[in-house]
C-alpha cells in the first residue's frame, strides 16, 4: 500500500500439509509474505517457508503470527532481506491479547534499514509461540520501532527440536533475534542459536527471556556484535514477575556502546534460568542500563554442563557476563567461565566435579562467576 520496490519481491511457501490461519479481531497471519505500507524497498526481498507440516496461526485480539515474513510500516530498506523457515515440522503461534510471534521475519515500523538482513530458522521441529497478553516471542527474526540498522544482520536458529515461547501477560521471549526500540545500530550482528534441543522461554506477568538476541531500547551502539549459543541441550528460562534470563545476549537500556561485542555459551549442557520475583540470570551476556561503553567485551562460558541459576525473589546470577548500570566502561574487558562452582559468591571448585556451575539463591541472594558487575 503506497509502497515502491525496485529489484526483486519472492514469496515462496512449499511443502506437504500448509496451513495459514488467523482467526479474531485484527489479528493477522502471515506465511512466506511481504506486507508493506507507505514503504520503499531498493533490492531484493525473499521469503521462504518451507517443510512438511508448516503452521502459522494467530488467534485471539490484534494478535499477529508472521513466518518468513516481511512487514514494513512507513520504512525504508535499502538491500537485501532474506527470511526462511524450514524444517520438518515447523509451528509459529500467537495466541492471546495483543501477542505477537515472528518466525524468521523482518518487522519495521517507521524506520529504516541499509545493508542486508538474513534470517534462518531451521530445525526437525521448530515451535515458537506467543500465548498470553501483550506477549512476544521471536525467533530469528529483525524487529524495529522508530529505529535505523546500517550494516548486516544475520539470525540462525537451528537445532533439533526448537521451542521459543512467551506465556504470560507483558511476557517476551527473544531466540536469535534483534530488537530495537528508539535506536540506532551501525556495524554487525550476527546471531546463532545452535543445539540439538533448543528450549527459550518466560513466564510470568514482565518476564523477558533472551538467548543469542541483541535487545536494544533508546540506545546506540556502534560496532560489531556477535552471539552464539551452540549446546547439545540448550535451556533458557525466565519463570516469575519480572523475571529476566539472558543467555548468550546483549540487552542495552539508555545505553551506548563503543567497540565490538562477542558473547559465546559452549557445552553438552547448557542452562540458564531465573526463578522468582524480580530474580536475574546471565550466563555469557551483556547487560547495559544507563551506561556507557568504549572498548571490547568478549565474553565466553564453556564446559560439558554449564549452569547458572538465580533462585529466589530479588536474586541475581552472573556467569561470563558483563553487567553495567548507571555507570560507564573504559577498555577491552575479557570474561572466561570455565569449570567451577560458585555458590553465593562462596567458591566451592573443589566439589564442581569438572563442571561450571554459578548459583545464587535466597531472596536478594547474588553469585558473580568469571563476571564483571558496575552497579
Amino acid at each position: 500500500k503506497n509502497s515502491s520496490v525496485k529489484g526483486a519481491a519472492v514469496n515462496t511457501a512449499a511443502g506437504q500439509t500448509l496451513t495459514n490461519v488467523a482467526v479474531g479481531n485484527q489479528s493477522t497471519a502471515n506465511l512466506g509474505s511481504a506486507n508493506m505500507k507507505d514503504s520503499s524497498v531498493n533490492g531484493a526481498a525473499v521469503n521462504t517457508a518451507v517443510g512438511q507440516t508448516l503452521t502459522n496461526v494467530a488467534i485471539g485480539k490484534q494478535s499477529t503470527a508472521n513466518m518468513g515474513a516481511t512487514n514494513l510500516t512507513g520504512s525504508t530498506v535499502k538491500g537485501t532481506m532474506v527470511n526462511t523457515a524450514a524444517g520438518a515440522v515447523v509451528t509459529n503461534v500467537a495466541v492471546g491479547n495483543q501477542s505477537t510471534a515472528n518466525m524468521g521475519s523482518v518487522n519495521m515500523k517507521n524506520s529504516a534499514m541499509q545493508g542486508t538482513a538474513v534470517n534462518t530458522a531451521a530445525g526437525g521441529v521448530l515451535t515458537n509461540a506467543a500465548i498470553g497478553q501483550k506477549s512476544t516471542a521471536n525467533t530469528g527474526s529483525v524487529n524495529m520501532d522508530n529505529s535505523s540498522m546500517k550494516g548486516t544482520v544475520v539470525n540462525t536458529a537451528a537445532g533439533g527440536v526448537v521451542t521459543n515461547a512467551a506465556i504470560g501477560g507483558d511476557t517476551t521471549a527473544n531466540l536469535g533475534s534483534v530488537n530495537m526500540k528508539n535506536s540506532q545500530a551501525k556495524g554487525k550482528i550476527v546471531n546463532t542459536v545452535a543445539g540439538g534441543v533448543v528450549t527459550n522461554a518466560a513466564i510470568g506477568k514482565g518476564a523477558e527471556a533472551n538467548m543469542g538476541s541483541v535487545n536494544m531500547k533508546n540506545s546506540r551502539m556502534n560496532g560489531d556484535i556477535v552471539n552464539t549459543v551452540a549446546a547439545g541441550v540448550a535451556t533458557n528460562v525466565a519463570i516469575g514477575k519480572k523475571a529476566k534470563a539472558n543467555l548468550g545476549a546483549v540487552n542495552m537500556n539508555n545505553s551506548t556502546a563503543k567497540g565490538k561485542i562477542v558473547n559465546t555459551v559452549a557445552g553438552g549442557v547448557v542452562t540458564n534460568a531465573a526463578i522468582g520475583k524480580n530474580s536475574q540470570a546471565n550466563l555469557g551476556a551483556v547487560d547495559l542500563s544507563n551506561a556507557n561503553v568504549n572498548g571490547k567485551i568478549v565474553n565466553k562460558a564453556k564446559g560439558g554442563a554449564v549452569t547458572n541459576l538465580a533462585i529466589g525473589s530479588n536474586t541475581t546470577a552472573n556467569s561470563g557476563s558483563v553487567v553495567v548500570k548507571n555507570g560507564s566502561v573504559k577498555g577491552n574487558i575479557t570474561n572466561t567461565s570455565g569449570a567451577g562452582l560458585e555458590v553465593n559468591n562462596t567458591d566451592l571448585s573443589l566439589f564442581s566435579g569438572g563442571q561450571n556451575t554459578n548459583i545464587a539463591i535466597g531472596k536478594g541472594k547474588e553469585s558473580h562467576k568469571n563476571s564483571v558487575v558496575f552497579k
